[in-house]
């Protein structure tokens, strides 16, 4: 059965892919991932419904570089995906992100100024 929410998911990894933000590969592994969530697996409440926004800007010229949203659900899967191949990612704490996502909190989570390359970093969970 497809639920609005896993037809919505559907759309969002596809667009990516045609906006050519993530690979086709891993548009593919994401599908699944999306294809093979049941029942209670599928979202939990704290995730049904909620996104997570990148915004990077440029310090300089205030224009957008890079502006992504994700369904939350696929960013947990992501990040249990992403576990098995790399358990540090410098500066960034996957446990505290993990309990920030199921804790049901909104808003700006991380505002971080790149001095080196000029950008201006933020995540949103919306």
């Amino acid at each position: 059965m497809v639920t609005a929410t896993t037809f919505d998911d559907r759309m969002s990894v596809l667009r990516m892919v045609e906006d050519h933000k993530i690979t086709a590969e891993q548009g593919a592994q994401l599908l699944m991932a999306v294809g093979n969530k049941s029942g209670s697996e599928a979202l939990s409440a704290n995730t049904k419904g909620r996104f997570f926004r990148v915004l990077v800007t440029d310090k300089t010229s205030g224009k957008v570089r890079t502006s992504v949203t994700i369904p939350l659900s696929l960013v947990k899967w992501g990040m249990n995906y992403g576990s098995r191949f790399t358990t540090n990612i410098e500066g960034l704490d996957l446990n505290e992100l993990a309990e920030i996502i199921t804790s049901g909190q909104e808003g700006k989570i991380i505002d971080v100024d790149d001095e080196d390359d000029g950008e201006h970093v933020q995540i949103f969970i919306e």
